[in-house]
C-alpha cells in the first residue's frame, strides 16, 4: 500500500524531492539498499535541502559504510556551513568508529557552530560520563538550564543522569517535576514523571500527575492512554474504560487502544464487553500480538480453556516461526496445571525466541 500511494505520488509530482526521498526509502525498507541509496544520491546531488543527505547518512551507517557516512556527512556541511548538524553527525560516525577525541572535538565545533546546541551538549555529557566524569557530564546540563530555562530536555537528562548514578528516588522526581515546570506542553516530560511514579509504586501521585498531563495536552494520544494506564493501576477501571473508549473511537486503525479498553473492561468485570473490544482489534490487525494474548487471557477467564488452547494453536499454523502461539499454549496448559505439555510448548517457543521471560516459565513448569 505504501509504494501504491508513493508510484502516484510520483506521478503527480515527480521532481518533488521529497517524494522521491520517499520512494528511496521504501526502496530501503524493501531492503534494496543498493537502489536505495542510488536515489538518495540522486536527489542530494539535485537538492539544496538536506533531507535525502540525511537519508544518505542513515543508509550508510545501516549498511555499515562508514566511509560513505563521512562523504554524505560532507555534502551536508558543503549545503549548511554555519549549521552544527553536519559536526553532530560526524561525531556520531566518528564514536561508532571508538575515535573519542575526534568525536569530542566535532561536537565542541558544532557547539560554536550554534552555541546550546543541545544534541552536541548531551552528546559531550555522554563521553563524560563513559569517561567516569559524572560530575563533569551534570555540569554540562547545569550550565545549559542556566542559559536556558525552558529546556525540558536538560531537565530530563538529569534525571536520567540521577537513575544511572544511582541518585536517590525523589532526586530523579525532581529533575522530572522540573522539567514539566520549563515546558508543560511537550509530551514527554509528563510521561516520564507518570511512569517514573508507576514505578516507584506511588498511584496516587501518578494519578495527579496523569491528570494535569491530560489537561495541559488534552489532543495528545500518548498522554491520554497514560491517563487510563494509570487509572487502571490506581482501581479506577470506570474511569480507564472511558477514557480508552473515547481514544477507540477517536484513532479507528490502531489497535492497541481497543487491547487497553478490553483490559479495562475485564477489571470491570464486563467480559463481552472485552471480547467485543479484542475482537475490534483483531479486526484492525489480525496478526496483533497483544490483542491475541488478551484473548486467550479472556477465554481462561471465561473458563473455556479448549478456545484458547485452538486460539494458540490457530497462531502457531499461522505463523510457525514465531514464539508467541507456543507461548500462550504454554500459558494455557500451566493455567490448567498441566506442566509436561506446558513445558513442551515453552521448549519450542524458547527455540524459536531465546528470552529470559519464556525460560523462566519453562522453569517454572519443570519444578512443578
Amino acid at each position: 500500500r505504501a509504494d501504491e500511494a508513493f508510484a502516484a505520488a510520483a506521478r503527480v509530482a515527480p521532481d518533488d524531492t521529497r517524494v522521491r526521498t520517499s520512494v528511496a526509502l521504501a526502496e530501503m525498507a524493501r531492503g534494496n539498499s543498493s537502489a536505495a541509496i542510488a536515489r538518495l544520491e540522486a536527489v542530494a546531488a539535485e537538492d539544496k535541502g538536506t533531507r535525502a543527505d540525511l537519508a544518505l547518512v542513515t543508509a550508510r551507517l545501516r549498511d555499515n559504510d562508514l566511509p560513505g557516512a563521512h562523504k554524505a556527512i560532507e555534502q551536508i556541511e558543503r549545503k549548511q556551513p554555519d549549521k552544527a548538524l553536519a559536526h553532530q553527525l560526524r561525531g556520531r560516525v566518528q564514536l561508532l568508529q571508538r575515535q573519542i577525541p575526534a568525536a569530542a572535538k566535532s561536537f565542541e565545533t558544532a557547539l560554536a557552530k550554534e552555541p546550546g546546541y543541545f544534541p552536541a551538549i548531551a552528546s559531550l555529557a555522554a563521553i563524560d560520563l563513559e569517561a567516569g566524569r559524572p560530575d563533569a557530564a551534570r555540569r554540562r546540563f547545569e550550565d545549559h538550564i542556566k542559559a536556558d530555562p525552558k529546556s525540558h530536555l536538560a531537565h530530563l537528562a538529569l534525571a536520567e543522569l540521577a537513575l544511572r548514578t544511582g541518585a536517590e528516588p525523589a532526586a530523579v522526581l525532581q529533575h522530572l517535576r522540573d522539567a514539566v515546570k520549563a515546558n508543560a506542553g511537550e509530551a514527554q516530560p509528563h510521561l516520564m514523571l507518570v511512569n517514573q511514579l508507576l514505578n516507584s509504586g506511588d498511584t496516587g501521585a501518578a494519578l495527579t500527575a496523569a491528570r494535569e498531563a491530560a489537561a495541559a495536552l488534552p489532543a495528545n494520544p500518548a498522554v491520554q492512554e497514560t491517563l487510563g494506564r494509570t487509572q487502571l493501576a490506581s482501581n479506577d477501571a470506570a474511569s480507564a474504560v472511558a477514557t480508552f473508549k473515547q481514544l477507540s473511537a477517536q484513532y479507528t486503525t490502531n489497535p492497541v487502544y481497543p487491547v487497553r479498553l478490553a483490559e479495562a473492561l475485564m477489571a470491570t468485570q464486563d467480559l463481552v464487553g472485552a471480547r467485543r473490544a479484542l475482537d475490534e482489534a483483531l479486526k484492525i490487525r489480525p496478526d496483533f500480538a497483544p490483542a491475541r494474548r488478551g484473548l486467550v487471557a479472556l477465554l481462561l477467564r471465561q473458563n473455556q480453556p479448549q478456545e484458547a488452547i485452538a486460539m494458540a494453536r490457530a497462531i502457531q499454523k499461522a505463523e510457525p516461526q514465531d514464539a508467541s502461539g507456543f507461548l500462550l499454549e504454554g500459558d494455557v496448559e500451566s493455567s490448567r496445571r498441566n506442566p509436561d505439555q506446558a513445558a513442551a510448548a515453552y521448549r519450542k517457543a524458547l527455540e524459536l525466541q531465546k528470552a529470559t521471560d519464556i525460560a523462566v516459565r519453562l522453569h517454572l513448569s519443570l519444578i512443578h
